[in-house]
């Protein structure tokens, strides 16, 4: 097998298309909740005042809970129930349909 060929069965493989997909909705959505915390929701607050150390502290520490969230709720759930529906027997599937 050469190498170009391994590469491609190695990047079909469900978990790389998976975590490829996990990794662009989490670094776009780490971008938008930074935004809305920069823009909005600190100087709400009146951190406009805040030196820029201690503003940029607070907004990683509201931005990062509020990205992991949105990762597991955009990405993980669905990906969990996905994986569950596909392991679980069709007989079974039936009766929870």
């Amino acid at each position: 097998m050469n190498s170009i060929t391994a590469a491609k069965k190695f990047a079909r493989r469900r978990n790389i298309v998976e975590l490829t997909a996990a990794v662009a909705i989490g670094i776009a959505l780490s971008q938008l909740v930074s935004a809305i915390v920069d823009g909005v929701i600190i100087p709400l607050f009146g951190g406009a005042g805040l030196d820029t150390p201690w503003r940029t502290i607070l907004g990683y520490v509201i931005a990062v809970p509020i990205t992991v969230l949105g990762v597991y709720i955009i990405v993980v759930r669905p990906l969990n129930r996905r994986h569950a529906r596909a392991n679980t027997p069709a007989a079974d599937r039936d009766l929870h349909v």
